[in-house]
């Protein structure tokens, strides 16, 4: 079927609606989705194939592309622009679901761009993503066994998830360029037995309370080899507001994992001075950090580069931040806590300003053991 017309639907009706195996529709037109229960096009089956090719709006609880059914193949080429709480772009419900993404998707007001419900689900992301706004998920995939790719450009800001994945023995492959801002986690990966290769050109965590990459689970294997930088904005409003909430690059949490940095992990930390007072600290610094890896049987092989930078007072107004005088923090570019091992082999830099001191480039905890290869450099730029 070939739609090439304007699809405009809203107050529950459903502009197309298939029920039978191996269906095909050919959206080439523009499609227009409001109000909840709306759906652009639906079908009930096996071995569906829907191609939208236009530009897509779903609001207001709307749902632009519905497949009930196993071996679904969803390829989104057009613009689609997803806002409102329960709204959703493409949802494949069933087994070995593919969704393919080549235009550009846009995600707000708790709305989810994508869902593929089932185990064997894929989702191949080379479009451009931004997410915005509490609830907002650009992707979310359920279940064993899923694939997730990206070599697009995602943006996350404003309490927004760019990918929710629960699934265990999956594979995860992150080789484009994100953005996370405000409140806001870029990948969150619940599972066991999961592979995540983090070949990004730049992963940038900038917001307030901010986390890249998110694992939770046990015998998963990260490997890290392309470029992290967590840099809180210093300039956002903001910004002296959430001074003592950490932001993080990679979060770890469970036992078992196996994680490995080929890479370069850039931590940037600013500290707020004031004049001098006796026995009292001469003003506050941030702790954000690199990698955190929390729980037993952990095992961290570090073979690229980790960097500490130092700022001073960065804020446009930091007096509040300083009259607290807390001293330095336990900014880190790797932290990890329990019974874990980690195993140091590449080169350390640190620069910068650091006037009340900082805690260590790697702070092991509980138990940790920390072992540096005969290979490891370090180069202090002065300290």
């Amino acid at each position: 079927m070939i739609q090439d017309g304007d699809l405009d639907v809203s107050g529950g009706g459903h502009g197309i609606d298939i029920t039978g195996d191996s269906a095909t529709v050919d959206n080439k037109g523009t499609m227009t989705v409001t109000d909840p229960e709306s759906i652009g096009i639906q079908i009930d089956g096996d071995q569906a194939i829907v191609n939208n090719e236009g530009e897509s709006t779903i609001t207001n609880g709307g749902t632009g592309t519905q497949i009930n059914g196993n071996d679904a193949t969803a390829n989104n080429s057009g613009k689609t622009t997803v806002d409102g709480k329960d709204s959703t772009g493409t949802k494949i419900a069933g087994n070995i679901g593919i969704v393919n993404l080549d235009g550009s998707l846009t995600v707000t007001g708790g709305a989810h761009g994508v869902e593929n419900i089932g185990d064997n689900g894929t989702v191949n992301n080379k479009g451009d993503i931004v997410v915005f706004d509490t609830g907002s998920i650009g992707v979310l995939i359920n279940g064993e066994g899923a694939t997730v790719s990206n070599t697009g450009d995602v943006n996350v800001s404003n309490e927004a998830t760019g990918f929710s994945i629960t699934t265990n023995s999956g594979k995860v492959s992150l080789a484009g360029s994100m953005q996370v801002g405000d409140f806001s986690t870029g990948v969150d990966l619940n599972g066991n037995n999961n592979s995540v290769t983090l070949a990004a050109k730049d992963l940038k965590v900038v917001g307030q309370k901010a986390t890249g990459i998110n694992v939770s689970g046990d015998a998963n294997t990260v490997n890290i080899t392309g470029n992290v930088l967590v840099d809180k904005d210093k300039t956002a409003d903001n910004a002296a507001e959430y001074f003592f909430d950490p932001s993080v690059g990679i979060n770890v949490y469970g036992s078992d994992n196996n994680v490995t940095l080929d890479g370069k992990l850039t931590v940037v930390s600013d500290s707020e001075v004031t004049s001098r007072q006796s026995n009292l600290f001469d003003g506050s610094a941030e702790k954000t950090s690199g990698l955190v890896v929390i729980g037993d049987g952990n095992t961290v092989n570090m073979n690229g580069g980790l960097e500490l930078i130092g700022e001073k007072n960065a804020l446009a107004d930091g007096s509040q931040v300083t009259s607290l005088r807390t001293g330095y923090s336990y900014t880190s570019v790797i932290v990890v806590s329990g019974e874990s091992s980690v195993y140091l082999n590449g080169d350390t830099t640190i620069s910068g300003e650091f006037p009340l001191g900082f805690a260590g480039v790697i702070r092991v905890q509980d138990k940790a053991l920390l072992e540096i290869g005969s290979g490891a450099t370090a180069n202090n730029a002065g300290y």
